[in-house]
């Protein structure tokens, strides 16, 4: 265990810069605050630099919990002003850890999963949270993100998805079209949103034995490029008033429309 009183220490400088977005692509590390959460990514193979904690926090452990979280990293008490430098919550639960993000090990696409989702310049952390959220409790476990997407080891991002962000592999597109034509060439059928298309989005006849939908920005929708890559376009009616549905709530309509699909396929 080490003690630092000083904000000129290393390693509050190592995490004040993962407070930010350029920060964190430097180094593909990112903050993860609370117990739970640290252990549950411990438990999942993510490696662990360090774990800050607050005095009281600390103090709080017993020696086996010590020994615990000793063994997951290094770990480095904390009082409690400089807690609140590198806490990116109101009201820090005592507890936060560096972490190393995932890289890949092997073609995503090569493990011929039934749903993927591609996200297309989403921009709202809490509805890019809550996407993955809801893939991950759908089953899904690959997310593609072109280059218009919020940052998903953003704070809000991070807090939203309450701990699904452990459990799902988020891949980063260059080039929409050189993606999406990978996908389908693994036998993908294309899935886009479209408040203008033929079908119904409980139509079963639009849809495939493998499926990627796509998801598009908050305020403009799926890109006219990335939508002419679809094999087919759906509409959620809308009976109301309403202009639109949120991109997170159409997102969660969709995810389970179509894992309701497969498994009739099945």
């Amino acid at each position: 265990m080490i003690e630092v009183s000083s904000k000129d220490n290393q390693w509050i400088k190592t995490a004040t810069k993962l407070k930010q977005k350029k920060g964190r692509q430097k180094s593909q590390s990112f903050l993860l605050e609370g117990e739970r959460y640290i252990q549950y990514a411990y438990d999942n193979a993510f490696e662990i630099d360090a774990i800050m904690f607050s005095r009281e926090k600390w103090d709080q452990l017993d020696q086996s919990q010590q020994g615990t979280y000793e063994a997951m990293g290094i770990c480095i008490v904390l009082e409690d002003s400089l807690l609140e430098l590198v806490s990116e919550t109101v009201n820090s639960q005592g507890a936060i850890a560096i972490v190393k993000m995932k890289s890949l090990s092997h073609d995503p696409l090569e493990r011929k999963e039934s749903l993927l989702i591609y996200l297309d310049r989403l921009q709202d952390p809490g509805n890019l949270g809550t996407i993955i959220r809801t893939a991950d409790a759908v089953g899904i476990k690959t997310i593609f993100m072109n280059k218009g997407c919020v940052d998903p080891y953003n704070a809000k991002v991070i807090r939203s998805t309450a701990g699904s962000i452990l459990n799902v592999q988020l891949i980063h597109v260059e080039e929409d079209e050189k993606a999406l034509q990978a996908i389908k060439s693994k036998g993908y059928h294309i899935v886009a949103t479209d408040l203008n298309a033929n079908h119904s989005y409980l139509d079963k006849t639009a849809y495939g034995h493998q499926n990627c939908l796509i998801i598009g920005n908050e305020a403009n929708g799926i890109s006219e490029s990335v939508k002419r890559l679809s094999d087919v376009r759906v509409i959620i009616p809308i009976d109301g008033y309403a202009e639109s549905l949120n991109a997170s709530v159409a997102a969660a309509i969709m995810m389970y429309k179509l894992k309701e699909i497969q498994d009739l396929l099945s």
